[in-house]
Formats: C-alpha cells, sequence, structure tokens
C-alpha cells in the first residue's frame, strides 16, 4: 500500500467507501455508531496536541474516517423525517388518496402518460390530513375521457393537487432482474403515485422555485430544449438533448438498446468533454474582456456550478465539475496536480454529501472509466504512441487515432466487466466504433452549444447550425445502429459475478504493473487468476431445479434436470411495454446456461399463457413443442404456429394418458381428454381453461402438481380418476388462485407441501381468493405468492426440496 502515501485522497476515498458499503450491508443503530464516531475524533484530536504523528495515529485516523463513511451510510439509508412519505401506508385496492407538492424537474410527456418527480408537502385519506415530506415518481395516464382535453398542461415548480393511489416500488421479481426499488432508492425516492386520467389533477400555483431555479436555471434549460426540438428533430434531437443538457427522456427504448451493444452509451452522459468545452469558451471570453484572473475564476468556478446544476447534476457531471475546478485552483495557487488526488477528493466530497452514490452504475462507471484512462493509457503511450514522428499531415492523422484508440481501450479495460455486471452484455465493436463515434459525438456536442449560443440572437444562424448538426447526428446514429446490428457486434454474459470482477481486475493489475524481469512470476499469476475465474464459473450443483418465475398475472415455470434437460411451462403474457418471454424467461434462461429448450409445453391459448412464446420460439432452440390441441385461432396463434412451422419443429397434441419418460423423469399428461378441448373450444361457449394441459412431474421421490388454469369441472375429472395419483411435494395452483380451482378435494388429495400462486399485484381479478387461501392453510400447505413474494426458485435431491434465497 506504499504508493497511496502520495495519493491521500485516494487512500482517504477508498476507506470511506469500504465504511459506506459495510454501513449499507450491516444493521447497526445510527446513534450508536455516532457515539463511536464522537469518541474516535476526539481522541485523535488529543493526539494531535500532545504527540508526533505515529503508527498509532494514522490507524486511528483511517478508523475515524471508515466510521464516518459507516454512518454516513446508515444516515442516509435509515434515517428518515418523521413525516417522511417513506412510512406512508401503500393504498389498497380501490382506495385513493389526494396528494399535494411541488413539481421539481421538467414533466416528461409522451403519447400515453406524463412523468415527473414530486416533492411532497401533504397527503389527504377519506379520514384525515397529513404533512409528509419526501421525493415521489407521479405518473398519469391518459384515459382518453373529454374532460382530459381541458386539462391545464403541467410545468416544472408548479404546486399541484392529485388524486390516485400511493405504492411501494416493486423490488427485484426474479433473480438478477433490474431492481427498480433499489435504482429509486439510490435517487432518494420511496414510493410511486399513479394517477388515471389528466382530470384528476389541479394547479394550485406556479413558479414554486428558488431564486435560482426560477430565473436561471429553468428559463435557460428550456430555451436550450425548445431550440434543439426546433431544428434538430427526431431521435438526432434526441441524443442531442442528452449530450448537452442530461435530459434523456426522449432517448427511445431502441436507441438505447444500439447503444449498448455498440459500446458507447457511455455517450449519452453529459460528463468531462461537456466541462472541457465551457472551461475552454469561458476561458477565452473572459480573456477577450481582459477580466483580471482572480475574478477570472472566481466566474468560471460559479459558472461551471451553474452548468452542473442545469445538467441535473448526475454522478458524470457533478465528478468532472469537481476535478475542473480543482485543476483551475491548481493552476491560479501553482501547485503541483496529481490526478489520483483530484479524482480521489471529488470521490469522497461526493460521498460525503450523499454515500448513495457509490452504488449507482453511472458513478461507479464514470469514474471507474476516467481511473484506467488515469492508469493505463500513460503505458500505451510510453509503449506506442511516443514513438510515432509527427512530421507530416498523414502521421498526425494516425496519431491522432492511435491516441483515440488507446484512450478508448484504456476506458473499456476498466469499465468492460463493470458492463458485463450492470448490462450483461460485451460489446465486441465497441473500440473500433469509438474512434468515430468519440470524435463525431464531440464535433456534435461543440455544434450543440454553438447552436443555442447563436439562438439568442439569431434564429436564422442557429437554424443552419442546427440542419447541419442534424444530418451530422444522422450520420452518427445511423453507423452506431449499424454496428450494434452486425451479428458479432456483442456477445451475452449472464454469469459475471462479483467474485469474477475482483479476479479480473487482479488480472489487469498484474499485467500493467509488475515489472519485466518478473516475466515468470507474471504469467504464473495470470495463469492462476485464470483458474480461478474458470472454477468460479463452474456449476457443480447437480440438483434439480425448479423456477416459478414472477411474469405478473400469468404463468411461467422452468425445471431444469442435473443432466441439462430443460423444460418450460408456459410462458407468461404481454402487453404494450412488457412481454414475459423477452423480459423475463429469456433472461432467467440465459443466465442459466440454457440456450436450447428440450420441451415447451403451452398449457391453453390463453395470453397470460401463451403471451411470451412466440419470443422464445424466435430466439431459442426448441426440441419439441406439447400443446392441448385447442382449435382456438387468432392473429397471435397462427403467428405461434407459422414459426413452428417454419422451423419444424417437432409438435406433439398430448392427452391425459399420455407418458414422457427420460432416464431422470417422468412426465405424466392427466388432463385433458378430447371432449374437453372441443368443448373449451367451442366459440360460442368457449373456456380454454378447462383444456388446460394438467401435467405430474416426478423425479425420484419428488412429485409436482402442474394445473394450468383448470377449474372445478377439470378438477372434478381429476379427483374422480385418479384420486391418491394427484398427491404432490408441490403444487401450482390452478387459475392463479381463483375461487374457480383448487378445490376442496382436489386440495385433500393433493395434500402438497407447497403450493405456488402466480399472480399480479393488484390483479383486477382479486386473484387470489381468499377462500383458497384459507383451504391451504387449514391443511397444513405453505403458501407462496408471485405478486407477494416475487418468484420461487426450489432445488431438490429427488428427496428433499429446499428454497433457493436469490435476494
Amino acid at each position: 500500500m506504499s504508493f497511496l502515501k502520495n495519493i491521500p485522497a485516494v487512500k482517504f476515498f477508498i476507506i470511506f467507501s469500504l465504511g459506506v458499503i459495510a454501513g449499507n450491508f450491516l444493521s447497526v443503530s445510527v446513534q450508536y455508531v455516532f457515539f463511536i464516531l464522537l469518541i474516535l475524533f476526539v481522541f485523535k484530536v488529543v493526539l494531535l496536541f500532545k504527540s508526533t504523528e505515529t503508527g498509532f495515529g494514522q490507524i486511528l485516523l483511517l478508523t475515524l474516517i471508515f466510521t464516518a463513511g459507516f454512518f454516513k451510510a446508515g444516515a442516509d439509508f435509515n434515517l428518515n423525517e418523521s413525516n417522511s412519505i417513506k412510512k406512508f401506508p401503500d393504498s389498497k385496492k380501490n382506495d385513493y388518496v389526494m396528494l399535494s407538492g411541488v413539481i421539481k424537474n421538467i414533466p416528461d410527456y409522451d403519447s400515453a402518460r406524463v412523468r415527473f418527480i414530486l416533492q411532497s408537502e401533504s397527503i389527504t385519506t377519506m379520514k384525515d390530513s397529513f404533512n409528509v415530506s419526501g421525493d415521489v415518481i407521479v405518473r398519469i395516464f391518459q384515459t382518453g375521457q373529454k374532460a382530459e382535453q381541458n386539462a391545464k398542461p403541467l410545468e416544472e415548480g408548479d404546486r399541484v393537487s392529485l388524486i390516485g393511489r400511493l405504492t411501494t416500488p416493486l423490488a427485484m421479481r426474479n433473480p438478477d432482474e433490474f431492481d427498480y426499488k433499489r435504482y429509486l432508492q439510490l435517487q432518494g425516492i420511496d414510493k410511486i403515485f399513479t394517477v388515471n386520467g389528466y382530470n384528476f389533477y389541479e394547479i394550485t400555483s406556479g413558479e414554486n422555485f428558488s431564486f435560482i431555479e426560477k430565473y436561471l436555471v429553468y428559463p435557460a434549460k428550456k430555451f436550450a430544449l425548445q431550440n434543439i426540438a426546433k431544428y434538430v428533430p427526431g431521435d438526432e434531437g434526441a441524443f442531442l438533448k442528452a449530450i448537452v443538457t442530461g435530459e434523456r427522456g426522449d432517448i427511445t427504448r431502441e436507441m438505447k438498446v444500439d447503444f449498448v451493444n455498440a459500446g458507447v452509451m457511455h455517450l449519452i452522459a453529459v460528463s468531462g468533454l461537456n466541462i472541457a468545452y465551457v472551461i475552454l469558451f469561458l476561458s477565452i471570453l473572459f480573456s477577450l474582456l481582459r477580466i483580471p484572473q482572480p475574478y477570472k475564476l472566481f466566474l468560471i468556478v460559479a459558472l461551471l456550478i451553474y452548468y452542473c446544476i442545469f445538467t441535473g447534476s448526475s454522478p458524470s457531471i457533478v465528478r468532472a465539475t469537481l476535478m475542473g475546478i480543482f485543476v483551475l485552483i491548481g493552476f491560479q495557487i501553482q501547485r503541483k496536480i496529481v490526478i489520483y488526488n483530484l479524482l480521489g477528493f471529488a470521490g469522497l466530497l461526493m460521498l460525503v454529501y450523499d454515500s448513495r452514490q457509490l452504488f449507482d452504475p453511472s458513478f461507479i462507471l464514470s469514474f471507474g472509466a476516467v481511473l484506467s484512462i488515469i492508469f493505463l493509457y500513460k503505458r500505451f503511450e510510453n509503449f506506442i504512441v511516443v514513438k510515432i514522428k509527427t512530421n507530416n499531415f498523414f502521421k498526425k492523422i494516425l496519431l491522432w487515432i492511435l491516441v483515440t484508440f488507446f484512450i478508448t481501450l484504456a476506458a473499456q479495460i476498466g469499465t468492460l466487466p463493470l458492463t458485463a455486471l450492470y448490462f450483461n452484455k460485451l460489446s465486441i465493436v465497441a473500440l473500433f466504433v469509438n474512434i468515430f463515434a468519440v470524435g463525431a459525438s464531440n464535433v456534435s456536442l461543440a455544434l450543440g452549444f454553438l447552436q443555442i449560443f447563436t439562438g439568442t440572437f439569431s434564429g436564422f444562424i442557429s437554424s443552419i447550425i442546427g440542419e447541419t448538426n442534424y444530418w451530422f447526428l444522422k450520420l452518427q446514429l445511423w453507423f452506431i445502429k449499424y454496428s450494434a446490428q452486425l451479428p458479432f457486434s456483442y456477445v451475452n454474459i449472464y454469469k459475471f459475478s462479483f467474485v469474477a470482477l475482483l479476479l479480473y481486475f487482479a488480472l489487469v493489475v498484474n499485467i500493467f504493473t509488475i515489472k519485466k524481469h518478473n516475466l515468470k512470476f507474471r504469467c504464473a499469476l495470470a495463469l492462476l487468476v485464470l483458474a480461478a475465474f474458470f472454477i468460479n464459473n463452474l456449476d457443480f450443483d447437480k440438483n434439480l431445479k425448479i423456477a416459478f418465475l414472477d411474469v405478473g398475472q400469468g404463468d411461467c415455470s422452468v425445471i431444469k434436470t442435473p443432466l441439462g434437460k430443460t423444460i418450460v411451462i408456459d410462458a407468461g403474457g404481454q402487453n404494450f411495454n412488457y412481454n414475459a418471454g423477452e423480459n423475463t424467461l429469456a433472461p432467467y434462461l440465459k443466465r442459466n446456461g440454457v440456450d436450447k429448450i428440450d420441451l415447451l409445453v403451452y398449457t391453453h391459448l390463453h395470453m397470460d399463457h401463451i403471451g411470451g412464446i412466440k419470443y422464445i420460439l424466435e430466439n431459442f432452440k426448441v426440441d419439441n413443442v406439447l400443446e392441448s390441441g385447442q382449435n382456438y385461432k387468432s392473429p397471435y396463434c397462427n403467428s405461434i404456429d407459422s414459426i413452428i412451422n417454419a422451423k419444424k419443429i417437432p409438435r406433439s397434441i398430448i392427452r391425459y394418458g399420455d407418458v414422457i419418460k427420460s432416464d431422470e423423469f417422468r412426465l405424466y399428461c392427466l388432463f385433458p381428454g378430447e371432449e374437453f378441448v372441443r368443448a373449451s373450444s367451442d366459440y360460442s361457449n368457449s373456456n380454454l381453461n378447462n383444456g388446460s394441459v394438467v401435467l405430474k412431474f416426478k423425479y425420484q421421490d419428488l412429485e409436482i402438481l402442474f394445473t394450468g388454469d383448470a377449474e372445478k369441472e377439470s378438477e372434478r375429472f381429476l379427483t374422480n380418476n385418479y384420486r391418491d395419483f394427484l398427491n404432490c411435494d408441490i403444487l401450482k395452483a390452478g387459475h392463479h388462485g381463483s375461487i374457480t380451482s383448487t378445490t376442496i378435494p382436489l386440495a385433500l388429495l393433493g395434500n402438497p407441501k407447497i403450493a405456488l400462486i402466480s399472480c399480479g399485484l393488484n390483479n383486477v381479478y382479486n386473484h387470489p381468493s381468499d377462500i383458497v387461501l384459507e383451504r391451504l392453510k387449514k391443511i397444513g400447505t405453505k403458501v407462496h405468492r408471485t405478486d407477494y413474494d416475487g418468484a420461487m426458485i426450489l432445488e431438490s435431491d429427488g428427496t428433499r426440496v429446499k428454497e433457493k434465497e436469490w435476494r
């Protein structure tokens, strides 16, 4: 650790960060930690006055900094005001409350809804009114009613009253899924307020800002956004808004996917280059105005802070702003600048302000990229770049390409494992795409600044610059999209763990820090790290795995046998913004190393069971398909048939009495019969549920009953014909726990230890039925509900079953 002696800010940043991590994961009273912090501080002050610096004093200082980080994490994550809206209970179904507060940001409108952050002030129920505090995400959805046409547009600073439902954001619902609740918590947001209809809000006053926000920040930001929207429309304008103003609301999902696949997602963030342009422009301007140096420094620092607020104060722009300010002050006082200390001090200040940023991916990626460039680029420069002689134009071009390439390579080396961890993707083309994309986006950024500046005095000049930039941005987006859609543009990485992250960085440090004469040691250490990485990714667990995934109001189950066979039973539903096959099932399969499905079963043709089937058929190799043979066709069902036929996937219609045998398991079909299928497919009186496939899966002594959406008529057939054969360890309860299913005879004959009910939170059908829940409780069955508990992952050796903790 001797290398840290000359960069104390980095050392303090690391120790403080370790304290923050410990404070986040360990539950210790904040008051108790504060008491310890106070004692350590007093003790350190006494030592400073009584003796010279000793080793013990250094240890005490580091302990003090660690404890400060521990305390800050506890305060930021656990301390709330007594009237915090976080403590207010969620609205029950069909219960509505009135929430009042001030809109903090520019509302984001689209064709279906408006979204903004509200600084809450009061909340009113049917019985009482309460003063509250804290930020809330508000979503107001259009309903198409005529009364909505008279709704006044919402603006930042409006004080509003809204009628809707207050809920806590959903936490992670399936293994390794995006944790929306955690994401909002890191932004200081603990509640979501949903309003159905633009006629359910009222603006009580406007312009409730601070002086700076009212007269400096928002007018300038609105002018910039309006100027860009006027002269640079479409996706090109959305990209320009993101890199100039930090507003990313108009970036489409497709654009984000292309940027991730091409390895240029960092371009969307406002970062160091913006600060460099601002400093350069202001330095030239104030020099031309002959402003004295001390006043020039003060003005530049003030305007940098203003621009940071203007762009939304994301971690990358705060980091760049702080480093820019430190560099300017360093030049002013003529002190040697150590870039590591600048980076460490910037990070330390940001965590002291809000320690939650340490867990924000944008904070980690921003600091990771800069640290990697600082650490690695000098080595590339000494090895290759300095050897290029710039004695002609073409060699200067070559030098520029090499510098861009190695800066990008250095950043990629540092952020590669982080992008694999956060996005589960590794872009193969990123290095080469960045050579063009980084330089091109820098030009567009400069043109964007110039466009907005000239727009203050000449719309004509601004429009010419905007039109030029539009076509240049169009070229960039085409190039990024083309690169992202190449067959080899990226690879999915689903098994990159935190241990793998540490091993990767150990390998990088090994390669770039050990001296040449230690080549044998370096090679041995590299082989050791690679072996550890390989072993870390081996799956030594040979148990049967059963996953009941949370797909909302739908069904989806996955069975993976010890020998690697995969059975998927139903694939959930889909709507305009969610496809269970694409968003839940496919990621789960890929993270578990599944690229081939041996048996795909869809129990019946309701969309909440087959909505994700099409995506799975299109993106996975499927060996066999089983279905009930219901003749209830729709355009979606026809598209499924077309894919199966085009890929020549063997398809079988299954009936009761059929058995699928393998060396590992038996899969018994208990239902339906031909007469039930015909009746359920009758268009005049169809009930597709009673044509559901019912399966019993047996692995050694373990038995699982999958009942699809079979209702009481189907269950009557089952109980009359199978009796004790219905006994099972695990029951996938029929029809999402509806009163129409899991009848008393089936529950008694099944007598399951565990019952899984797959249903959506606050669904319109009131699933599951309280009667069914009570019925299962009385026979001693443990009930797992996906709406409350998320996915259930089970493992079994064929005798015992244990629930796997995945959160």
